[in-house]
């Protein structure tokens, strides 16, 4: 991780001649696929940000940006009006965004023939960069790990074993809902968390041990999206290695080998969906019927995320499969795997100017109020971006030149919209700690209990650790400036330069963990009842932003 992310995360092939694949039925209506090993499940998603969708919002910013350049209103952009306020591929990568379909191939700066900048050369530029609309990446579990901001990551926390208080290796509904009373004894530092630390003897190191059937590294990402990035080909590649096999009948023989097609039974499909896709009849989809299912197939879940104020709401899904949380999002439950969707609501307070200033500050060592020498040199981000940041040429960066610089970066970046897919795994204290933070707030621990009913498989009221499924957390946001999820790195940042909501909010959630308990609350106890709206025993900021300043 560069120490200049890590600034800003503390504030805040197979070769083939193809057709010409299909569109989508709808372009602001995007398909996730989830490679599961039963077969495919599709989701359809529809993304919203103050009422836009992610094409129709990142279009008109783009409008208002170039009108914005354009200083002396002639109705034309040139490129000594843009200088030094469009990002460059090489800053693009600082900060850890990547071009799609030309990743490895060196990617040229903005440089209209005309010397003029247009509305659609902006947008096939950024398309180029790895700036588009929505973003769909995908986080391994290893991965996710590595790039946790607080603590090392979590090895075989022994959290199902603490709550178990009988060993019998299942959890009951009342141990379970007894789980906060019972990890509260282990709050040594008396934060009301509990941190990966406090759930191990003093001065042991976790050790990594195997659990039967958590997940492996693997080759083959168990998502995939046309609107990642990826070339439609290498999308169906990935389908036909993960399904291509030989089938045997009950005599041991072949009844389909490896072909390069993919049928109903290898793809999980009704014989009814597949003939959607088979064109020519043949029972099987080659590479461009696969092309045609990845563009058009039959959503298993349909699903519309709102990033304002984090709302998901399914649309005709069955309800066994489907289960909404009282968090706001839903779980989509697939056996031996689930998925939880959510939005992460975008942050209010977010200033690009401020956040820009807090930057300098950190970046001028000397405090002389302007970047040079060594201060330029030794960050990788300013050296390659000095020429377009120091404007007046002089060999110093002022405050001004680096704030009217930075601006519409992040403006470019919260102007789109973000898919992150996390792998969690098999743990429990893994899956619980939601934000990736190491440490489970009290918010987390009472989620215990409302998991019981989806990973109770044989209903038996009981959880055993056999049943506690592969968990993913797929997360729709504002998008952002940092490699990670914005919804996680802002609960991260915010947990050391302050929680979102309102002033006050921020002030009593002294342990950072998003919530004011009583014991925080500086007000009156009948208040702190009427400002907690859904009786959980904590104010969230949503509850907080909605109420009254009790100070």
């Amino acid at each position: 991780m560069s120490w200049f992310r890590s600034l800003l995360i503390t504030l805040a092939t197979f070769k083939a001649v193809v057709a010409a694949p299909p569109s989508p039925p709808s372009p602001d209506k995007y398909l996730v696929l989830y490679l599961a090993d039963s077969g495919v499940v599709v989701i359809q998603m529809q993304i919203l940000t103050d009422g836009q969708l992610p094409r129709e919002r990142f279009e008109a910013y783009v409008g208002s940006f170039l009108k914005e350049l354009d200083k002396n209103a002639d109705g034309k952009v040139t490129m000594a009006e843009a200088r030094g306020k469009i990002i460059t591929p090489q800053e693009a990568l600082q900060f850890g965004i990547r071009p799609g379909s030309l990743s490895g191939e060196v990617i040229p700066m903005l440089n209209p023939p005309d010397g003029v900048v247009t509305r659609s050369s902006l947008l096939t530029y950024f398309k180029r960069i790895g700036l588009t609309p929505l973003t769909v990446r995908f986080e391994s579990r290893a991965a996710a790990a590595d790039s946790a901001e607080i603590g090392a990551p979590v090895q075989s926390v022994p959290l199902f074993e603490l709550l178990d208080g009988n060993g019998d290796r299942r959890l009951s509904a009342p141990e379970l809902s007894n789980a906060l009373d019972v990890l509260r004894k282990l709050d040594r530092d008396d934060d009301e968390t509990i941190s990966q630390a406090e759930l191990f003897p003093l001065m042991q190191r976790p050790q990594v041990v195997p659990r039967r059937g958590d997940s492996a590294p693997q080759s083959v990402v168990p998502f995939i999206s046309v609107a990642s990035g990826e070339s439609l080909p290498k999308l169906v590649r990935r389908l036909i290695e993960k399904y291509d096999r030989d089938i045997v009948d009950g005599s041991g023989n072949s009844a389909s080998p490896k072909n390069q097609k993919l049928n109903s039974q290898e793809l999980g499909l009704t014989e009814k969906e597949l003939q959607k896709h088979d064109k020519d009849g043949d029972g099987q989809l080659d590479f461009t019927e696969l092309c045609r299912f990845i563009s058009s197939a039959t959503p298993t879940l349909e699903v519309s995320l709102n990033t304002s104020d984090g709302t998901v709401k399914s649309v005709g899904s069955d309800a066994s499969t489907v289960r909404a949380l009282d968090d706001g999002s839903l779980t989509l439950v697939l056996g031996a795997s689930q998925i939880n969707i959510s939005a992460a609501p975008a942050d209010q307070s977010f200033s690009a100017e401020a956040t820009s200033k807090l930057l300098f500050q950190g970046l001028d060592l000397d405090g002389n109020e302007y970047l040079e020498g060594t201060e330029i040199q030794d960050n990788p981000f300013l050296k390659d971006a000095v020429s377009s940041l120091d404007t007046d040429e002089n060999g110093k960066i002022y405050l001004d030149e680096f704030v009217a610089s930075m601006k519409p970066r992040f403006d470019v970046a919260r102007n789109r919209c973000d898919l992150l897919i996390v792998e969690q795994g098999r743990t429990l204290f893994e899956i619980l700690d939601s934000d990736r933070d190491g440490r489970l707030s009290h918010r987390e621990i009472r989620a215990i209990a409302e998991t019981l009913a989806l990973w109770d498989t044989n209903a038996d009221g009981q959880l055993s650790s056999e049943e506690i499924p592969l968990q993913y957390r797929m997360i729709g946001s504002e998008g952002t400036l940092l490699r990670s999820s914005p919804s996680i790195s802002a609960t991260n940042s915010s947990r050391q330069s302050g929680t979102t909501g309102p002033t006050w909010f921020q002030k009593m959630d002294r342990n950072r963990d998003g919530d004011v308990s009583k014991r925080e609350f500086l007000g009156d106890i009948d208040l702190f009842d009427k400002i907690d709206v859904n009786k959980d025993g904590a104010i969230d900021a949503s509850e907080a932003r909605h109420s009254p300043s009790p100070q």
